[in-house]
């Protein structure tokens, strides 16, 4: 899978990226860059189409950069910003999803 990168800005909620939960190993990695002072969650579901949410444990009102993966398959990520100082703060969530393709 080719990088995906999303960015929000303000409060909001991205569309969801969907993963490939049939690959194995199962490997995602997760970067987030922030701009300003947002409070925002990475979330995933289980389900297509993506219905539940959770909250990914290391990436929870979160108000700094920060890096996470998933080693376990989930369908869809997303991104959620639930408060900001500023209209333009933001963040910028990039996923990539290893391979084993040649």
């Amino acid at each position: 899978m080719r990088p995906v990168t999303i960015t929000v800005t303000n409060t909001g909620t991205s569309a969801p990226v969907m993963m490939d939960a049939l690959a194995c190993p199962f490997n995602v990695g997760i970067g987030c860059v922030i701009s300003g002072a947002p409070v925002y969650n990475v979330e995933h579901s289980f389900e297509y189409p993506p219905a539940n949410w959770f909250i990914n444990a290391n990436i929870n009102g979160g108000t700094i950069s920060a890096d996470t993966n998933y080693m376990f398959p989930v369908r869809a990520i997303r991104l959620h910003i639930t408060g900001v100082g500023n209209a333009t703060d933001s963040v910028t969530m990039t996923i990539l999803q290893g391979s084993n393709s040649g």
